[in-house]
């Protein structure tokens, strides 16, 4: 009677899985910088009407001498101290600009735009939380603008205050319905509190604003990615990409889409572009290993992997997925290595114990193997595949009681489970408990009704109790879906020899 064990289940191979991380577009467009007066010949000092004259003409540099003049000459004008903020800001010279324009505040100049053209500068040096109290003042002063909401959603959403940023910016669309921007940080606020659904409403108003916006049609097609609605994403990355062709990231997630939909010929070819766009760029030779091992495409997996190494030698799913690629070639010693150079970085990487427990196996070294089963074991305690296999170790050096503790184990976790069930019935036959062998069997059956080897173990157990007419229908059966089920045609013609051959 030959042996009879229960087929392992391949471990995952761990960094298989996709992981896109992407730049997403935050769109903090430009921030509302508004002038503190319309006309200049309203100006009493003659160097803030220069300033202002030549601000308008389009020369900053010449604005800046004069009002560095005007400022000499009326250093408490709130007028001129306004004036003299704006041109800063526009210079990006924000550090000058806050105190200049906080004075301006202080001697009188207490409007709307003051308040804002101060959180704007407080943005720009990333002063978040002083530009929210400076834009609520002037949210407060004109409460019918769209522009300044806008803005105020933009200092909440810096400090990670979602749910107040979605308020804000909803009141923003309202002033602003036509407002592309609005819209898409709107969505922006939705994504990053994980309520794709609104974020794709926001985000396909913004884009219908505005067809042709490449980022917005990018941040659209990310959402609906992550929705996994790959079809539409496919459909507006596509259009992203076409406005767009040199967007390194628009290109990755329109890989990514066409690559979870299962066009790998095209996923390939939006992460070629994207590599030949940023050649230093570790993603696309991630993504395109991945393809390329998924299609056993070896030589170009291990191509990409090196590649992808050379820019991140540390990264320990590549390392795991190079070791599955040599795997997969029966190159076990160089499975091995990168196995274990994963493991050197992260001791506590359960996916690379299980694939380096499958080549220990593969290589009949069932001691080692059972070592990193238990690694995967004391990291993941409910992982059932560690379970299967301990128990199908014990059972082959003998251990009955170990292998029907590890079989329980797996039990507990999924009651279903085919695998463990045969495994159990295994271990009942092989201590005398032949009855209940039978029950075991007939469970995991009528789980996996398919499984061939299951109905010749159904058989073992039925000959053992003395029916061989129930043993001869379990033979029969097995061969019936698998006639190269040896171990059931061997039985059958200690039986039958007739009908065997």
């Amino acid at each position: 009677m030959s042996e009879r064990f229960p087929p392992q289940k391949a471990f995952s191979t761990g960094g298989m899985n996709l992981k896109i991380v992407t730049l997403f577009a935050v769109a903090l467009a430009l921030l509302s910088v508004a002038t503190p007066y319309a006309h200049s010949e309203q100006l009493p000092n003659d160097h803030l009407r220069f300033a202002v004259d030549k601000y308008k003409a389009g020369d900053m540099n010449e604005a800046a001498v004069e009002i560095q003049q005007a400022l000499a000459s009326h250093p408490e004008d709130p007028e001129v101290l306004g004036w003299a903020g704006f041109i800063y800001l526009k210079q990006s010279r924000y550090a000058e600009a806050i105190p200049v324009l906080e004075k301006a505040i202080q001697k009188g100049h207490k409007s709307a735009d003051a308040y804002n053209n101060l959180g704007s500068a407080y943005m720009s040096v990333g002063n978040a939380e002083s530009a929210e109290q400076a834009f609520k003042r002037a949210v407060a002063l004109k409460p019918k603008s769209g522009a300044l909401y806008y803005n105020l959603g933009n200092a909440l959403i810096k400090q990670d205050r979602v749910d107040e940023a979605i308020k804000v910016y909803s009141t923003a669309t309202k002033l602003m319905p036509n407002d592309a921007s609005a819209f898409n940080n709107l969505a922006h606020a939705y994504y990053l509190k994980s309520d794709l659904e609104n974020a794709i409403t926001a985000y396909t108003t913004a884009a219908s604003l505005s067809p042709n916006d490449p980022q917005i049609l990018q941040n659209l097609g990310i959402t609906l990615s992550k929705h996994r609605d790959w079809s539409k994403a496919i459909e507006v990355l596509d259009k992203a990409v076409a406005l767009d062709g040199s967007n390194y990231t628009s290109r990755i997630a329109l890989g990514d889409a066409l690559m979870k939909k299962g066009t790998s010929d095209q996923a390939i070819v939006q992460f070629c572009a994207a590599r030949d766009l940023k050649p230093s760029e570790f993603t696309p030779h991630y993504h395109l290993a991945l393809i390329y091992a998924k299609r056993r495409n070896f030589p170009l997996a291990v191509e990409e992997s090196e590649k992808g190494l050379q820019i991140r030698p540390n990264d320990t799913n590549l390392i795991n997925n190079l070791g599955w690629v040599y795997f997969a070639q029966d190159k076990l010693q160089e499975s091995k290595i990168e196995f274990q150079k994963a493991l050197k970085i992260n001791k506590d990487l359960a996916i690379v114990h299980g694939n380096l427990a499958l080549l220990y196996q593969k290589m009949g070294k069932d001691d080692q193997a059972a070592v990193e089963w238990r690694e995967v074991q004391r990291i993941l305690p409910k992982n059932i595949n560690a379970a299967v296999s301990l128990g199908n170790i014990y059972f082959k050096e003998k251990k009955y009681n170990s292998a029907a503790l590890e079989f329980e184990k797996a039990l507990k976790i999924d009651p279903a489970n085919f695998h463990a069930l045969n495994g159990m019935g295994l271990v009942s036959e092989r201590t005398g408990k032949f009855d209940v062998a039978v029950k075991w069997y007939k469970k995991a059956l009528s789980i996996s009704p398919n499984f061939a080897p299951g109905y010749n173990n159904l058989g073992v157990a039925y000959e053992e109790l003395g029916d061989q007419q129930k043993a001869v229908a379990n033979y029969r059966k097995a061969l019936s879906i698998d006639p190269s089920c040896d171990d059931a045609r061997k039985n059958l013609d200690r039986l039958n020899p007739k009908e065997a051959k």
